[in-house]
């Protein structure tokens, strides 16, 4: 009857060593799984905010801009926003409404002769004004922000780069007159 005994415990330890090596292994992968999800989720955390950031349109508020200009003639409205940054650098957001569709740009645009003399335009009735040109350069547009010397007035000028055919364009080389 003892080696029975034998027989059967050692069948037993066997058994319980093979379930114990399996829950110590479940444990461990399950305790590597919630530490790799930790991980995943700090990773996702921080991505998230970049994703919204480059997919989000900023929503225009005038209350958001030292300097509003407006252009309107009926039909077709615009809108610019600006804040000054420095002497070379200015924030916008430009909202056009014209048919068939609306358009939004916004951005950082920048003044690379901001050192030397300002540009020369002219309003409406011929008058000429000195204006600093600030570009902004995309892979697909270019626009130039040409604001007067005192800031009472801006046109916009832009370029399509990339050859397409397109009726949602700002409006260009109209006046807009400061708001606020």
């Amino acid at each position: 009857m003892q080696g029975v005994y034998i027989l059967v415990s050692k069948h037993y330890m066997k058994n319980y060593i093979v379930t114990l090596s399996i829950i110590i292994f479940g444990l461990i992968s399950c305790q590597n799984k919630s530490v790799d999800k930790k991980n995943e989720s700090s990773k996702l955390e921080i991505k998230t905010p970049e994703i919204i950031q480059k997919t989000s349109n900023p929503i225009f508020s005038q209350n958001d801009f030292e300097l509003v200009y407006e252009y309107s003639n009926g039909e077709d409205n615009q809108l610019l926003g600006i804040n000054i940054i420095d002497q070379k650098n200015l924030k916008f957001h430009l909202v056009t409404e014209t048919l068939p569709c609306d358009t939004e740009y916004w951005g950082i645009a920048e003044n690379k002769y901001g050192n030397l003399a300002s540009e020369v335009d002219e309003d409406e009735n011929g008058t000429s004004y000195g204006a600093n040109e600030y570009v902004i350069n995309k892979v697909e547009y270019t626009i130039a922000i040409r604001v007067a010397i005192d800031s009472s007035k801006v046109i916009i000028k832009y370029n399509q780069k990339d050859g397409l055919e397109t009726d949602c364009l700002p409006i260009t080389e109209e006046i807009m007159k400061r708001i606020k």
